[in-house]
């Protein structure tokens, strides 16, 4: 279980700590699935409704690699949907 959203427990998951899936909701484009929503994960929003995927796998591409080349690393994918 991933800790976003109104959850009080689970994995705590972050551009930090987690492999980016584009998603797209009535919002825009956020990072990952489990925190698009922009009212509990403004921080996983990418842009607004109405952009183009290109533009948004532009941004994603960027930010991932923006927090990786920060520290080395890379995450584990998060199976949320297991």
């Amino acid at each position: 279980m991933l800790r976003r959203g109104f959850s009080q427990t689970g994995v705590e998951i972050g551009e930090d700590s987690s492999i980016p899936e584009l998603t797209v909701t009535a919002d825009g484009l956020h990072w990952h699935p489990a925190a698009a929503d922009t009212a509990t994960s403004p921080d996983m929003h990418l842009a607004p409704v109405g952009t183009p995927l290109d533009v948004g796998k532009q941004l994603v591409t960027e930010r991932f690699f923006t927090v990786r080349l920060a520290d080395g690393s890379l995450p584990r994918p998060v199976h949320c949907a297991i």
